[in-house]
C-alpha cells in the first residue's frame, strides 16, 4: 500500500470519529424512549391542532398516552395504527381524506425530532435551506446573492 493511500485511509477514518462524536449522542434509543422527549414531542405535534376532538382528548390524558408510547418503543411494537380515513366535501369538490391517529404523530414527531433530524442535517450542505431551523427564504436568498456577486467579479456579464 502506498504512502497516499495510507494517508486517505487515516482521513477517512478520522472523518467517521469527528462524525460519531458529533452525531453519536443521536444514536441512543434511551433518548427516545424518555418521556421528558415523548412530551415534548406530543405539544409540538399539537401545535395548530388543539382544537380537534382527538388531540383534545390525547392531550386530556396525557401522561397515560405518553407512558403507553413509551412502552410501546421499550417492547418494540410497532408504533402504525393505521389511517383515519373519511370524505369531505368542501365548495362542491369531494375530497377523500387519510390522516394517522395522534397517537402515531406524536411518536412521528419524537423520532424526527430526537434522532433523524440531528443525525440528517450533519451530512447535509450548509447551502441546504430546505425545512432547516434557522435556515429560511431570507437566509437561501443571502446565499444565492452572494454566490451571484461572486460569479459577477468572476465572469463579469457573460
Amino acid at each position: 500500500m502506498g504512502r497516499r493511500q495510507k494517508r486517505y485511509i487515516r482521513r477517512k477514518e478520522k472523518r467517521e470519529q469527528n462524525k460519531l462524536k458529533k452525531i453519536g449522542e443521536f444514536l441512543n434509543f434511551k433518548r427516545l424512549t424518555l418521556l421528558s422527549s415523548i412530551f415534548k414531542a406530543s405539544m409540538s405535534s399539537a401545535k395548530g391542532v388543539r382544537w380537534k376532538d382527538s388531540v383534545q382528548k390525547f392531550l386530556g390524558s396525557i401522561l397515560f398516552n405518553i407512558s403507553y408510547i413509551q412502552d410501546d418503543l421499550l417492547n418494540l411494537v410497532n408504533v402504525c395504527l393505521g389511517f383515519i380515513c373519511f370524505t369531505k366535501n368542501e365548495r362542491g369538490k369531494t375530497r377523500n381524506i387519510s390522516s394517522v391517529k395522534f397517537r402515531e404523530r406524536a411518536t412521528q414527531k419524537n423520532l424526527c425530532q430526537n434522532a433523524l433530524t440531528p443525525v440528517m442535517t450533519y451530512s447535509l450542505i450548509d447551502d441546504n435551506s430546505a425545512s432547516q431551523k434557522g435556515k429560511g427564504t431570507f437566509y437561501a436568498t443571502q446565499r444565492v446573492s452572494e454566490f451571484l456577486r461572486k460569479y459577477y467579479r468572476k465572469y463579469g456579464n457573460n
